[in-house]
């Protein structure tokens, strides 16, 4: 039998904490049999090692059968690290020095023990470019070297997100002529989006750059019926995503407060994540009074448990790429709203889904047509479906990855 090529998945992600990343990697990691079958074999390697609790299935559990968990608040000493933070991220130089010591630091700790797997004519797929950096240097000379830029439009945006004090300055454009260097040194870019990829490829011609749509890691067991509601029923809306201002959970929360009394009261509206804006997020829904609209769900294992009786999903992000939890919504076949940012209208168009802008305005709108049912939630949820059968499709996904991986 011919020795399996290995493929080595890098990522400063601290594994134990969910979010798209590491959803990603785990589906990678739940279909290892699947790479295996085509001569590849999967090795990770990452800041905080990935221990999937994922169940390795396509399908869904049964709704009945899952016990969504609600995790307490932030603890205070959490509290106390991200307001003692903030100050820091807003001095440029203060800014720059903590990027280098605690997500750099990360980067040059996941390429050395990326080292436990590495061989001659191996695969490097790193999920950063702090690792892929050092993995230059670290890594074996003959390996391909594959990188995916987990993002919309510019790789960067998030990272200057957490690190506001760089933007503009000196220190910026440092990293992004790093950041620049390190893809220039890499064989394949995996873009999320085909309007970045045309972008990447204008700009880097001489690699390999793909687009390869994220995927979700079951199949929902939803029915399109549930759509239809009673008189006196309440519109279960999900939302799901980390608890930070990018994902625009504050204008969700505002538009909602916005709307007359008796439309909102029409809404039953959960919130799944956690994140550094969870007291802010809290303290807002108890200023609006929305305590018996919003509840905020905290993290969970078990996302499946949540989108299953949920009527639609709503996405409210000032910018994305292409979120996981997004394609989860569509794998169930539920109705979307969502903002139109990153790759997204890419995908969706308004007979498809329902595209607002991300504004209290234009959210509030929408939801206001959901509640008086002006949206034809049963074909939304169609449409949804097909279009993850059609192009976000597990099989899609794997194939795409079977054959950027397997290339010699």
């Amino acid at each position: 039998m011919p020795k399996k090529r290995k493929v080595i998945v890098s990522s400063v992600s601290d594994c134990s904490e969910k979010n798209g990343v590491v959803t990603f990697m785990e589906i990678l990691e739940c279909h290892a049999a699947h790479f295996a079958d085509h001569g590849l074999e999967l090795a990770f390697a990452n800041y905080v090692d990935l221990k999937s609790h994922r169940k390795c299935t396509t399908q869904a559990a049964p709704t009945s059968a899952l016990s969504p968990k609600t995790p307490s608040a932030p603890t205070i000493l959490t509290q106390l690290k991200r307001r003692l933070k903030g100050p820091i991220t807003r001095r440029p130089l203060f800014a720059f020095l903590l990027l280098l010591s605690s997500v750099g630091a990360r980067g040059l700790l996941t390429a050395l023990k990326a080292r436990r797997y590495d061989e001659a004519g191996c695969v490097h797929f790193y999920q950063d470019f702090f690792t892929a950096f050092f993995g230059y240097f670290l890594h074996h000379k003959t390996a391909r070297r594959v990188i995916i830029l987990h993002s919309g439009d510019d790789a960067l945006s998030q990272l200057f997100a957490h690190f506001s004090g760089m933007i503009g300055t000196r220190y910026e454009r440092f990293v992004r002529r790093w950041f620049d260097w390190t893809l220039r040194r890499h064989h394949a870019i995996v873009a999320l989006s085909e309007k970045y990829a045309v972008d990447l490829r204008r700009q880097y011609p001489t690699q390999d750059v793909r687009c390869i749509y994220n995927t979700s890691p079951f199949v929902g067991n939803r029915s399109v019926e549930r759509t239809i509601h009673g008189a006196n029923e309440r519109i279960k809306l999900i939302a799901v995503g980390t608890l930070q201002y990018r994902k625009g959970f504050d204008l969700l929360i505002k538009a909602i407060a916005s709307m007359p009394h008796r439309q909102r009261q029409k809404l039953a509206v959960t919130i799944v994540g956690g994140g550094p804006s969870h007291t802010e997020l809290a303290e807002m829904i108890n200023h609006f009074q929305l305590g018996q609209i919003i509840m905020l769900a905290g993290e969970t294992d078990d996302v499946a448990a949540f989108l299953a009786p949920s009527d639609a999903y709503i996405l409210t992000s000032r910018d994305e790429g292409l979120p996981i939890s997004l394609i989860e919504a569509c794998s169930f076949g539920l109705p979307i709203i969502s903002t139109a940012v990153g790759s997204i209208p890419e995908l969706f168009n308004d007979s498809e889904c329902k595209l607002v802008e991300p504004t209290e305005i234009s959210i509030a709108e929408a939801l206001m047509s959901l509640c008086d049912g002006r949206l034809d939630l049963e074909n939304l949820s169609l449409q949804s479906k097909h279009l993850f059968d059609s192009k976000l499709s597990l099989h899609k996904f794997l194939g795409s990855y079977v054959s950027l991986l397997g290339v010699k």
